[in-house]
């Protein structure tokens, strides 16, 4: 789910940010500061895991910050609140692809292991396919407001998956 709404938004996001202000610098500041985020959500889910145990709860957690920050991105007029929750957005993401690589590589059998892997490896272009090809389209026909909106479903479907 992260890989879809990230690709989904990552390429209009710099044109995104230009109509709400943003210039060259300003709008690589604000990507750095996005993947920053990210870095940090990989980075902190493995002492996540390890102090509280509860990788779906982290799943399902994460989930809920991502639907309304993500929606919320279509509804800011300014940089810095576009910066803010693109930042919780990639922080969501980063902490969910972990966990999930964590709980893959809990449960899967070793012998199954590296096919498991492949599978989720492949999910990055998949995404990108998706996420690239709708996003132009939705902005195209129905806005930016759209776009944010309907990429806090997948979060959505995250937290579903997670409870079951």
């Amino acid at each position: 789910m992260p890989y879809i709404v990230g690709n989904a938004l990552l390429a209009l996001l710099p044109v995104y940010a230009a109509q709400l202000g943003a210039n060259e610098i300003i709008t690589g500041i604000f990507l750095s500061f996005a993947f920053g985020a990210l870095a940090v959500g990989s980075l902190i889910s493995g002492w996540l895991s390890d102090r509280f145990q509860r990788r779906k709860l982290m799943i399902i957690l994460v989930g809920g910050l991502g639907v309304p920050a993500t929606y919320l991105m279509g509804q800011v007029n300014t940089v810095a609140a576009l910066t803010v929750c693109m930042m919780m957005v990639w922080f969501a993401g980063g902490v969910t692809t972990a966990m999930v690589n964590i709980l893959t590589a809990m449960r899967a059998a070793p012998d199954e292991r590296g096919r498991i892997f492949g599978i989720l490896g492949i999910t990055l272009g998949l995404a990108q396919v998706i996420g690239g090809y709708a996003s132009g389209a939705i902005v195209d026909r129905w806005g930016y407001a759209a776009l944010f909106a309907l990429a806090a479903v997948p979060w959505l479907i995250q937290i579903l998956a997670a409870l079951f």
